[in-house]
């Protein structure tokens, strides 16, 4: 399938046009749907307008790319999906996605963002992507749930394995990144095997209920299948 446009069961995912700016910016200017972002809501539509123009930058020198969520027999955006931060050695990037208030609790966004993330792990060759959400916002967490992401809490041993399988494995640079990984591996078991993550184990689940939650989605390297016979989602994503 293309990478700038495809069709799933009711959608149509398209690269963003600057006709998109009034739509866009009835969605990212709603007090509901920005209410867990880490943004302030749009005041103006220049705002959508800038907001435009940087993702055909991004999508120019290869830093984001962002599709547009449509009806199909609708050309006006209900929702965006985008793929940034990309780590070229590693093969991985964060993916991020809205969906308009009145679309809301139809699926809408299970489809659009599980046709990315197939198309991630399919067409443009990444093998990771990870997420954050706010642990108050249930919906959020639940479509990541549902399309194969793994909830991680972030602490020093999370930190060593995240640098470890970005850094350290068979198609990562080596190097310093290498061997700063192994040391904060082992020093997370260390302080694990001191009990001083025990003694704070509380506090950082405590802590987490007013911090991102973050989750991360990995293809297998054992050859099992990667998506549905049935549907364009990942199925077994996680290691």
């Amino acid at each position: 399938m293309s990478s700038d446009r495809w069709t799933t069961g009711r959608l149509v995912l398209r690269r963003p046009a600057p006709q998109d700016a009034d739509a866009l910016f009835a969605i990212y200017s709603h007090p509901e749907v920005m209410r867990y972002w880490s943004r302030r809501p749009l005041v103006t539509r220049d705002e959508a307008v800038s907001m435009l123009e940087k993702m055909v930058s991004g999508l120019a020198d290869g830093t984001w790319h962002s599709w547009a969520v449509t009806l199909q027999g609708d050309d006006t955006p209900v929702g965006l999906c985008s793929l940034f931060n990309f780590v070229t050695g590693c093969r991985r990037a964060e993916r991020g996605y809205i969906l308009a208030r009145e679309r809301w609790g139809r699926g809408v966004m299970t489809e659009a963002l599980g046709s990315v993330i197939a198309h991630a792990f399919g067409p443009l060759g990444l093998r990771r992507l990870e997420a954050d959400a706010d642990p108050r916002n249930a919906g959020s967490l639940r479509l990541l749930t549902r399309l194969g992401f793994v909830m991680i809490v972030f602490c020093a041993g999370v930190l060593a394995w995240t640098l470890y399988t970005r850094f350290f494995t068979h198609d990562a640079p080596q190097g310093w990144t290498s061997v700063l990984a192994v040391v904060l591996l082992l020093g997370g078991i260390q302080m694990l095997g001191m009990g001083i993550v025990g003694q704070y184990i509380a506090r950082i689940f405590e802590e987490t209920k007013q911090r991102p939650l973050y989750f991360v989605a990995e293809i297998v390297e054992r050859g099992e299948t990667l998506l549905s016979p049935a549907a364009t989602t990942p199925t077994s994503l996680v290691r």
